[in-house]
């Protein structure tokens, strides 16, 4: 379940959804976040792709709880396409 900026890609991305059994949901613009976040079991992987490519895995079931957390609350104020 994707949570993203409302731009051409997603929309293009967006178009898969049924077939794919996916939902995704666009963020208000004034939201931005310049990395991607990755929430699996107690991992968390975070990705930066503006100055090369970064990442960092966390291992960890507090943090993940955390991310968890914090996806819920985007996921209730992010719009349906």
């Amino acid at each position: 379940m994707p949570i993203t900026e409302k731009s051409q890609e997603a929309l293009e991305f967006n178009k898969n959804n049924k077939k794919e059994l996916r939902e995704i949901r666009f963020l208000p613009q004034n939201i931005d976040f310049s990395t991607i976040t990755n929430i699996y079991g107690n991992k968390v992987a975070i990705f930066s792709l503006k100055h090369g490519i970064f990442g960092v895995l966390i291992d960890n079931s507090e943090i993940a709880d955390n991310q968890k957390k914090i996806f819920d609350i985007l996921w209730r104020i992010a719009k349906r396409s």
